[in-house]
């Protein structure tokens, strides 16, 4: 299952950004993936609308997750439907997820044409995609294959987690170099000793996560302090 949108029941999660168009917010990102770990929910990261971005760009941010260990793809709506998000798509029951605009209906649309689903275009005022899922649909795309089409958003809000200690559990990359933390219970914020706080200084660990890391748990002390 999944906190936001609600949906239960399903195999796995593609979560869709765009780098451009709109522009891709590692915080929105990194929180997705936040809630798949803690749902138990196998998360793909599709990178969409990569012909409006140059390849040195497009690396840096398929490097962010796949040295941590997600799947990334690649995707552009305007080549032929894309074969590996297809062949990850069957035999699967499948909750697409992302903000607005990223271009979630329009690929599936492109992998399914029969599904035809409603799209958008981005807001030349604010940047950001026009809602046009506006209720959580699911459609057969193939035989014995489903997908969760689900409204785009923009924010989420991290009260989907009940224990402050739980939050460095997510973060996947964190499990390894914990191990090497003085101390048991180490939260990896001011604790000295810690081996997190030292994979980040020596770039075994992306700064940017750890940065949202630690935003993460600020949410989550002000919304439990209310």
């Amino acid at each position: 299952m999944l906190y936001r949108p609600q949906v239960a029941n399903i195999d796995q999660v593609m979560i869709f950004v765009s780098i451009v168009k709109p522009n891709i917010s590692l915080n929105l990102l990194d929180k997705y993936l936040v809630m798949s770990e803690k749902f138990n929910v196998k998360p793909i990261i599709i990178i969409n609308k990569t012909d409006l971005v140059d390849k040195e760009t497009l690396d840096y941010y398929i490097d962010l997750y796949t040295s941590v260990g997600y799947d990334v793809i690649e995707n552009s709506n305007l080549d032929t439907p894309n074969e590996k998000i297809k062949s990850l798509l069957k035999d699967k029951i499948t909750s697409v997820v992302g903000p607005s605009g990223v271009g979630k209906s329009t690929t599936l649309n492109n992998i399914s044409p029969n599904l035809n689903l409603e799209t958008g275009e981005i807001s030349s005022k604010t940047k950001r995609g026009k809602h046009t899922t506006r209720h959580i649909e699911i459609k057969e795309i193939f035989k014995n294959s489903y997908v969760f089409d689900t409204p785009g958003f923009s924010s989420l809000e991290i009260d989907f987690i009940k224990d402050r200690e739980d939050i460095k559990d997510y973060f996947i990359e964190f499990r390894e170099y914990s191990k090497n933390c003085k101390f048991h219970n180490c939260m990896h914020i001011k604790e000295p000793g810690c081996g997190v706080k030292d994979a980040v200084e020596k770039g075994y660990i992306k700064e940017t996560r750890y940065k949202n890391y630690l935003n993460f748990i600020e949410e989550f002390d002000k919304i439990r302090r209310y």
